[in-house]
């Protein structure tokens, strides 16, 4: 087997490293832990959007190994340094780079991430911007594996495989809470449209179902219309919700957690794809791997414990899911497809629903 420090996305660049913890209140310290092959390296901290630094500083630290199921297990280096946010650091995604001298290129240089969230003393903000962390990290292949090949759980301490945060520069040239309770909705209830023979039929549009909600004032839509129609707003990818219909109307479940206030406004059909022996339905150049299970049979093993034809068979109809909840004074709208902006230089009730929502977030 390869030694997962000999793969490319691991032990790239010459110093790496990883904060903890990756969220803290203005005023705490963030732990810097690094490895290195150089000693001393640099340190510029800078809120995203900014032009100036938040913070720089130096420091010393030594080679670390990366341990075997680093991807699973973390590397557990040591601090090698603290930052120290500020009472009056602005809350957003700030970017740590590392660099150090001699070392020529993309080599010299490698980022990591936390966030601030607003002091006590600091104003609320009406909007809030969900940062996709759990989404970094499932997919986050440093130390040899994520949760797409082949891991089925992975730590946030470690390095990100580099071009997460910047794109690479070629000098050569789970969390315990599942992502409903977060966004309302979840990639295992939705899956795809028009893609491979996931829903080849479908239209790339919404069926709304209801049209009185805030979410469609002034689009003059009503129950049963189609939203996106000719501009294929839904699409490649979707979120949806588990669902039961009654009287025609789609209710959610909550059997996956999605949270009670969560209100239905449109779907579309949609479905995780199947690899068995007789069938492949993702288009094979598209899928780096065509050999059965696919995701469905997969989904099926995580979320209900095993592959039998009843537990596919939950997951074989689902759905793209546009939905809004509430929480405490928070509020939240998921538009639960990749495809969204298809429309919005396009489709004017589509340009319509998304001024709705950010007038009513205050943006």
């Amino acid at each position: 087997m390869t030694d997962p420090s000999e793969r490319h996305y691991t032990r790239w660049p010459d110093t790496e490293g990883y904060c903890t913890p990756l969220s803290a209140e203005a005023g705490a310290s963030i732990e810097l832990r690094v490895a290195t092959r150089s000693g001393r390296f640099a340190v510029d901290v800078r809120r995203w959007g900014a032009s100036e630094p938040a913070w720089t500083g130096e420091a010393v630290a030594l080679d670390h190994p990366v341990p075997a199921h680093a991807w699973a297990e973390g590397c557990g280096w040591p601090v090698a340094l603290e930052i120290p946010t500020g009472a009056d650091w602005p809350s957003g995604m700030y970017e740590v780079t590392l660099s150090v001298a001699g070392v020529e290129g993309a080599r010299a240089i490698s980022q990591a991430f936390f966030t601030v969230r607003p002091g006590r003393s600091q104003p609320k903000a009406r909007a809030l911007l969900h940062l996709a962390t759990n989404t970094y990290n499932a997919y986050n292949q440093w130390g040899g594996r994520c949760c797409y090949s082949g891991a089925t759980h992975v730590s946030f301490e470690r390095p990100l495989e580099r071009g997460y945060l910047r794109r690479p520069v070629d000098d050569s040239g789970f969390d315990g809470q599942p992502e409903t309770t977060t966004t309302g909705l979840t990639f295992s209830r939705g899956g795809y449209h028009r893609i491979g023979l996931a829903v080849t039929d479908g239209t790339g549009a919404y069926d709304v179902h209801e049209p009185h909600d805030w979410v469609f004032e002034g689009t003059g839509l009503a129950e049963g219309d189609r939203l996106g129609e000719g501009s294929f707003v839904v699409g490649y990818e979707v979120d949806g919700v588990a669902l039961d219909w009654v009287d025609g109307h789609p209710v959610p479940t909550h059997e996956d957690g999605a949270p009670e206030s969560l209100k239905v406004l449109a779907t579309a059909p949609a479905r995780l794809m199947s690899i068995t022996d007789d069938v492949c339905e993702p288009p094979p150049l598209l899928w780096n791997d065509i050999d059965p299970p696919g995701e469905l049979q997969e989904m099926a093993l995580v979320l209900f414990g095993d592959m039998s034809d009843a537990n596919v068979e939950r997951l074989a109809r689902g759905h793209a899911v546009m939905a809004t909840f509430t929480r405490g004074d928070g509020e939240v709208f998921n538009a639960g497809s990749a495809d969204w902006c298809y429309g919005l230089d396009t489709d004017p009730v589509v340009g319509r629903v998304t001024a709705n929502v950010l007038r009513r977030f205050g943006i």
